[in-house]
C-alpha cells in the first residue's frame, strides 16, 4: 500500500508573523543572556531526599537555596519592571512622528531552571511603529546592563554566578525560542567563564562594530556596548567589565563603593578558604576574580577603603 505524501498545504508551515506581533514571536534575531549561579546545584543536591514536616529542619536545609534563587531573579524583575515604567511615564514628543509616541521598551523574556536564567529579547521592530525602524540595539543593550545588574547584586550578597551572552536568528513558536545564540550562550557561560564573569560572543562584536562611527542612538549604544567589553589578559575570552568606568557611569551607576567592598571582602574570604583547604580549582576561581578587580578598585575609592584582615597579599 502506498502512502499518499501530503499537499504542500497540509505539512506544518511556520507562523508567518513578524518578530513582535502580540500573539508570539517568530522569525527575528535575538540577544540573549544565559546566567548561571555557581555551586547552587551542590547545594541543592545537599537538601537532601529525606520527607520532613519540622519546619526548623526545612527551614535549614532549605533557606540558602531559596535565598539564592531570590536574589537572581528578583534584580531582574525590578530593573524591567521599572525600565517598562519609565517608558510608559515617557511624556509624547510633538517633534517626533506621531507613530513614533508607540514605541515601546524592549520585551524581554526571562524564562529558566532552578540555577539558571534566560534573558531574551528580539531586536525587530515593533508592529505599533507602523513598519517604522526601531532602535534595534535597545533590547541587546537591556540585556547587557541586566546581566551586570545580575552579576554585580549576587556578588555583593555572596551568592556567585557566571553567565554568557550572545546574539542571533531564531525562531519562537509555542512559546519557546529556538535559537543557535541560545546555546552560545550556555556553552560561554558553563564551560568558558568558570570565574564569575559574563562572557560576550563573538555575533555581539560583529553587530555592534559596524555601528560604533554614527551618530544615531543605535550608535550610541553601540559605543557603550563595545567600550563596557574587556578582553581577558588569562584567556583572551571577551566580557563585561562589570567594575570598568564604562560600566559605573552607565550600566552599574546604582552601586555604591561600599557595595564593591563587600564583593571585594567576599572574594579574598572564599579565596582564603579554598587556599586552607587545599580546594584548588575554587581557590583559582576567586584568585581570577581579585586579579579582575584589583586594577579597577582605584575607580571607586581609595587605597586604604579595601585594606582588611582577610585581604591576604599574594606574590
Amino acid at each position: 500500500m502506498t502512502t499518499r505524501s501530503p499537499r504542500r498545504d497540509e505539512r506544518k508551515q511556520l507562523p508567518r508573523k513578524t518578530a513582535d506581533q502580540k500573539e508570539g514571536d517568530y522569525r527575528a534575531v535575538w540577544a540573549i543572556g544565559y546566567i548561571d549561579l555557581m555551586g547552587y546545584r551542590r547545594e541543592l543536591l545537599a537538601t537532601g531526599y529525606k520527607p520532613s514536616d519540622d519546619e526548623d529542619e526545612l527551614h535549614r536545609r532549605y533557606t540558602r537555596v531559596f535565598e539564592r534563587r531570590e536574589i537572581l531573579i528578583r534584580p531582574l524583575e525590578t530593573y524591567f519592571a521599572e525600565l517598562r515604567r519609565r517608558q510608559e511615564s515617557r511624556p509624547p514628543d510633538p517633534t517626533r512622528p506621531a507613530m513614533a509616541q508607540y514605541f515601546r521598551a524592549p520585551d524581554v523574556t526571562v524564562t529558566g531552571f532552578s540555577d539558571s536564567v534566560f534573558l531574551e529579547a528580539s531586536t525587530s521592530p515593533t508592529r505599533a511603529t507602523g513598519g517604522m525602524t526601531d532602535n534595534g540595539l535597545a533590547p541587546l543593550n537591556s540585556v547587557v546592563t541586566a546581566s551586570i545588574v545580575a552579576l554585580f547584586t549576587n556578588l555583593k550578597a555572596k551568592s556567585p554566578l557566571r553567565g554568557g551572552l550572545d546574539i542571533g536568528f531564531g525562531v519562537r513558536s509555542r512559546g519557546h525560542l529556538y535559537s543557535a545564540a541560545t546555546v552560545s550562550a550556555v556553552e560561554l557561560g558553563e564551560e568558558c567563564a568558570k570565574y564569575p564573569r559574563i562572557l560576550v560572543g563573538p555575533s555581539v562584536v560583529k553587530t555592534i562594530q559596524p555601528m560604533t562611527n554614527g551618530t544615531s542612538p543605535e550608535s550610541r549604544i553601540a559605543r557603550d556596548i563595545e567600550n563596557v567589553l574587556y578582553e581577558d589578559p588569562d584567556d583572551g575570552r571577551l566580557g563585561l567589565d562589570f567594575l570598568g568606568s564604562v560600566s559605573q557611569g552607565l550600566y552599574a551607576s546604582g552601586f555604591k563603593p561600599s557595595d564593591v567592598r563587600d564583593i571585594w571582602l567576599f572574594a579574598h574570604t572564599n579565596r582564603n578558604t579554598f587556599s586552607d583547604s587545599g580546594v584548588q580549582k575554587e581557590w583559582g576561581y576567586y584568585d581570577r576574580l581579585i586579579r579582575y578587580m584589583e586594577p579597577r578598585l582605584a575607580l571607586w575609592g581609595p587605597p586604604r577603603y579595601w585594606e582588611d584582615p582577610r585581604v591576604r597579599r599574594t606574590g
